[in-house]
């Protein structure tokens, strides 16, 4: 017994709450797994399953970022709410890149009133920037 849910079972078991061709999207899986170049990957209902069984409401929102945006974890983490508009009809999340976030810490050194106030880390990670 392997502990997997078979198809015919899933088809039993309450209706999804988005149309989706299961199996297309299922052999569409398998041959990019037959491929290996690709990634696996999880598909549309699977990572919905997942995400209703995600207690925590913090948690739950950052896998829905990570999932409809296809950010990594450190993009997701660096966020703010300001990072998002949800202004309808075009909602949309902005992203730093690793440059605009380096010089953001880089300001933040400089308009620092006093600078021995600092963690130690900070210096030596501000210093490091200005080098590169």
């Amino acid at each position: 017994m392997s502990g997997l849910i078979s198809y015919s079972e899933l088809q039993q078991s309450a209706p999804l709450p988005v149309a989706i061709d299961y199996p297309a999207a299922l052999a569409l899986r398998q041959m990019a797994l037959i491929q290996g170049k690709l990634p696996k990957y999880l598909l549309a209902p699977e990572v919905s399953a997942l995400h209703h069984y995600v207690p925590d409401l913090h948690r739950r929102m950052l896998l829905a970022t990570l999932w409809n945006t296809y950010i990594c974890i450190n993009e997701a983490l660096a966020l703010t709410l300001s990072d998002f508009s949800l202004v309808p009809p075009y909602p949309f999340v902005q992203l730093a890149t690793l440059k605009q976030r380096a010089k953001k810490v880089i300001q933040a050194f400089a308009d620092h009133k006093n600078p021995r106030s600092m963690k130690f880390y900070t210096l030596v990670f501000a210093s490091a920037l200005l080098q590169s």
